[in-house]
């Protein structure tokens, strides 16, 4: 026996390229090759790695610990005058291993060759019978044909190919994520019960090409190419239990279950072939599966109708290139996954659509990964529509649109989204926008539309790795426990919340962060309503680009609430954020700050607030009102060129803070800039006087810029670039008067200056 070093590797080959014949109870086949390996796993070792000579009895073995796993059929066959045989024990041979434990063993004599396997991602393990004639192709391999990865022999046609093990079909799939487990062949076997009644009632015996109904040991094919006929209707009397469904062709069936229920031990797969469609609905029972997949690799479409209730994961769109849709609709629809280790995915690789109308339910509750995920890989489309009065959409774990590719979230009409208990249950999380790990690329969105059209969520992420929009319009309503938006540098996302009606309610004490790490924009309008009870942070922490943005037109937005002390709330602007209150919008906080070049910037709009803390670095511009006290050390410039502020408490300017008042001819707070305040004001820092373009002041001008019911102090310096003027400062006001303008210097003009006082020449300024 020869002994070929072996590395230390992810792959273990066994070749002999030979021909045999497999022996079972089936149709012969004329086998032209064994391939196993070991897939995705971290190999902690190898025992030996031989050739059974000839005559030998090989047992072929695994073990598994805390795994999934799916046992074959027991099998023997003959091959190069080896006989293969599986494992006696009752836990033998599993082909499908995951997160765990693997130990595969060919044991001969004296001789053992073993790898043991484990993988915290999870542990694959893949093994194959390849045949001649798989695919219509006649490919006879040798061991110096085989290529490295599997996935790539020509004759298989991608990385799915068919094998027999014994009777039992198996479809083996090499792309799995986290090991695979065992599927459907749609090949007709001669155990098959193959469907040849047409439309007709489901446990007439003479509809089956065995002459009896299927039971729970057997698989029901339905098959054009094996003279099905174009079964339009199947109908259940009973309760029906088989252990596999099968289909072949463009099919398009409809159960009516009469009440009854339909049981498959099986995935129940749609579209599985590339090129087919494949449409099914049920009405009136109840059908259970180890899972639904719709569209697989071809396209396919599942109508769950009145009095129909579907159990189980479902994953739509499963692969590249397919396409799957699933419409529940009428109040009695139901679709309900408890209980289960599986997520639910709309556009797994491929295109994906869910629709629950007309007073539907899908629910996902109570598993250790209840969780429901809209587009889930690179290049996905993963759509959800939820639409209708009471139409409703349950998830007690997490949500996420738009994961990994491209995904859409819309409830419209009066439906809902939450968890089992509206009130007091809601989604754990909904993340909209790259939600897997380096999803930059990923796009989420979602949509609120209509009165009573409602969210209910525990933590709202708007932007995680990747772009991601919130619309909530006309009526909507979104509540959540926390919000953050642009959770990463690479996100980008955006909220709207516009329309009489419409609401957003971060209804709790955590902290609210607009643009945590990248870029955000908050836009109240047009009579909608924003109110977060948690300290609220507006800042973009990395990057460049534009700034993070709140915009409130015609809306409000409250953050706090009110306490026996006064209103408990706290905004604050940092990073070039810009908070925009326009149009009546209104604001209500307990303290509000600017700092780190952040802008507030009003147009008719106000600010109810305890404190208004302006930093150094803090701007506050343009035309509104500020209810409450404010604490200037940074600029304040009134109007948008120019205009007035108003402040109803008191005001203080610290000794680094600037006021910019703009001069123009006419009326006070239209003309050129106002300040008034109902309180106390306190003066310091400094004046900056502009004149603006086109205005040439007069010595008889008069400017009243200030007012207050007390004045106190003075500034500590004026700025009056190319003028000067006399200040006076009265009790309840101040006064700019005798301006004098001689325009500021161009460069030109500074360069020339320049020159003639190195000429020679002394020039004296005057200061205002």
């Amino acid at each position: 026996m020869s002994k070929p070093n072996i590395p230390l590797i992810h792959s273990l080959v066994f070749v002999v390229s030979a021909s045999i014949t497999l022996m079972s109870n089936s149709a012969s086949a004329e086998l032209i090759s064994y391939y196993f390996r070991l897939h995705n796993a971290d190999v902690l070792g190898f025992a030996t790695y031989e050739i059974p000579p000839a005559g030998s009895q090989v047992l072929v073995t695994t073990n598994t610990y805390r795994t999934v796993a799916y046992p074959l059929d027991a099998f023997s066959f003959v091959w190069n005058g080896v006989q293969y045989i599986s494992g006696e024990s009752s836990e033998l041979p599993y082909i499908a291993v995951r997160d765990g434990f693997a130990s595969v063993s060919f044991s001969w004599d004296d001789v053992r060759m073993d790898a043991i396997t484990k993988s915290g991602a999870g542990v694959e393990i893949d093994a194959a019978l390849v045949f001649e004639g798989i695919d219509g192709q006649n490919t006879t391999l040798t061991s110096n044909a085989l290529p490295a990865d599997l996935t790539t022999w020509p004759h298989l046609g991608g990385p799915l190919f068919r094998a027999y093990l014994g009777n039992t079909r198996v479809l083996f799939d090499l792309n799995a994520e986290f090991g695979f487990l065992t599927d459907l062949s749609s090949d007709i076997a001669d155990d098959d019960f193959v469907w040849v009644g047409g439309s007709g009632q489901f446990d007439n015996a003479g509809a089956w090409s065995k002459g009896k109904v299927p039971s729970v040991f057997d698989r029901a094919m339905f098959s054009l190419a094996q003279g099905g006929g174009a079964a339009e209707q199947i109908t259940l009397t009973r309760q029906a239990v088989v252990r596999e469904i099968g289909f072949l062709g463009d099919r398009e069936l409809r159960f009516d279950l009469g009440g009854h229920s339909l049981s498959v031990g099986s995935e129940i797969v749609l579209g599985d072939s590339q090129g087919e469609h494949q449409s099914m609905a049920f009405e009136d029972g109840t059908v259970s599966a180890f899972r639904f997949i719709v569209g697989r690799r071809g396209s396919a479409e599942l109508f769950v109708g009145e009095g129909a209730t579907l159990r189980d994961p479902l994953v739509i769109a499963e692969r590249q290139g397919s396409k799957g849709e699933v419409t529940l609709s009428g109040s009695t629809a139901r679709w309900e996954v408890e209980y289960h280790l599986k997520p639910v995915v709309v556009g797994g690789e491929g295109m994906g659509r869910l629709s629950i109308l007309d007073g539907s339910e899908f629910s996902m509750r109570f598993g250790l990964d209840p969780d429901t995920i809209i587009a889930e890989s690179p290049g996905s489309v993963g759509d959800v529509l939820v639409d209708g009065l009471d139409s409703r959409l349950t998830v007690d774990g997490d949500l996420e649109v738009g994961a990994a590719g491209r995904g859409t979230l819309k409830v419209s009409n009066g439906a809902r989204v939450g968890g089992a208990s509206f009130d007091i249950s809601p989604v754990s999380l909904l993340a909209i926008g790259g939600t897997k790990f380096a999803s930059e690329m990923a796009e989420g969105k979602v949509e609120v539309e209509g009165g009573g059209s409602t969210i209910i969520a525990g933590e709202l992420v708007v932007g995680d790795h990747g772009r991601a929009s919130l619309s909530i319009t006309d009526g909507g309503f979104v509540e959540a426990r926390s919000l953050t938006m642009a959770r990463w540098p690479s996100a980008d996302g955006t909220i709207l919340v516009s329309g009489p009606g419409s609401k957003l309610h971060v209804d709790s004490l955590f902290p609210v962060s607009i643009g945590a790490a990248g870029h955000a924009s908050l836009s109240v309008q047009n009579g909608a309503e924003v109110v977060t009870r948690g300290a609220a942070r507006v800042a973009r922490t990395f990057g460049e680009g534009e700034p993070t943005t709140v915009t409130v037109d015609n809306a409000s937005w409250v953050s706090g609430a009110p306490t026996l002390s006064g209103f408990h709330g706290e905004i604050a602007l940092r990073e070039n954020s810009l908070l925009i209150v326009q149009n009546a919008g209104d604001v209500t906080t307990g303290r509000l700050s600017a700092d780190l070049n952040a802008h507030i910037r009003l147009d008719d709009g106000h600010l109810q607030v305890e404190t208004l803390e302006l930093g150094e670095f803090g701007t506050l511009s343009g035309n509104g009102t500020i209810r409450g006290d404010t604490v200037v050390d940074g600029v304040i410039s009134p109007g948008n060129s120019p205009g007035k502020l108003s402040f109803e408490g008191d005001f203080m300017q610290l000794a680094t803070s600037i006021l910019r008042i703009e001069l123009g001819r006419g009326v006070a707070g239209v003309d050129y800039d106002l300040i008034e305040v109902a309180g106390i004001a306190t003066l310091g820092g400094t004046l900056e006087i502009v004149v603006l373009p086109g205005f040439e002041p007069q010595l008889v001008d008069r400017f009243d810029f200030f007012a207050a019911s007390e004045v106190h102090g003075v500034f500590d310096q004026v700025r009056f670039r190319g003028g000067s003027a006399l200040l006076t400062y009265g009790d309840t006001g101040i006064m700019l008067s005798n301006v004098v303008y001689t325009g500021v210097p161009e460069p030109r003009s500074i360069v020339l200056l320049l020159g003639l006082l190195l000429a020679g020449w002394k020039c004296r300024s005057r200061v205002a």
